[in-house]
């Protein structure tokens, strides 16, 4: 397995999680990734992925991932601690098929809002969910968890952590 660290860790995909991703998931299998950034310049050297950005300037960084950008967009029904998710109404046309759901995006304590909008994705697939090291995302997580009845895998890396819903 080849990657280059550079790109993993800080503020991408722990090189724990990245392995468990290359150790787990099938290479040649499709990513749907909530934000993107320099983890999947490692990504798409074994999987097609999809990445889903709110930041104008990520889309297309990696040219072989395929982007779908989505601006953030203020829901009057999202958390006090939050303001935004992605457009709706840029996710009408989201991949019927995929394997994996990486949820390292939007930015912030907009995460959580996933919650809203989970009838748009594959609920039969292992989710990652990034940055649990922090109190709303492990709580997003765990909630997620079990709302799906799916259990969960911590991983734990030397800079953050991430739970897996399998």
């Amino acid at each position: 397995m080849e990657y280059n660290e550079k790109n993993l860790d800080g503020w991408a995909i722990p090189i724990e999680a990245f392995k468990w991703i290359l150790e787990n998931i099938p290479k040649g299998s499709t990513i749907l990734e909530l934000g993107s950034g320099n983890g999947t310049k490692e990504l798409v050297k074994y999987y097609n992925v999809i990445s889903i950005e709110e930041n104008e300037k990520w889309v297309n960084v990696v040219p072989e991932s395929t982007y779908i950008y989505s601006p953030l967009k203020k829901y009057p029904f999202v958390n006090k601690h939050s303001c935004c998710w992605y457009d709706d109404d840029k996710l009408n046309n989201l991949p019927k098929e995929y394997d994996l759901l990486i949820i390292d995006g939007p930015v912030g304590n907009n995460r959580g809002n996933f919650i809203h909008f989970i009838d748009k994705f594959k609920k039969d697939i292992p989710y990652v969910i990034d940055d649990t090291q922090r109190e709303g995302d492990r709580k997003m997580a765990l909630n997620l968890a079990e709302r799906l009845n799916k259990k969960h895998l911590e991983i734990k890396g030397w800079q953050k952590q991430m739970i897996i819903l399998l």
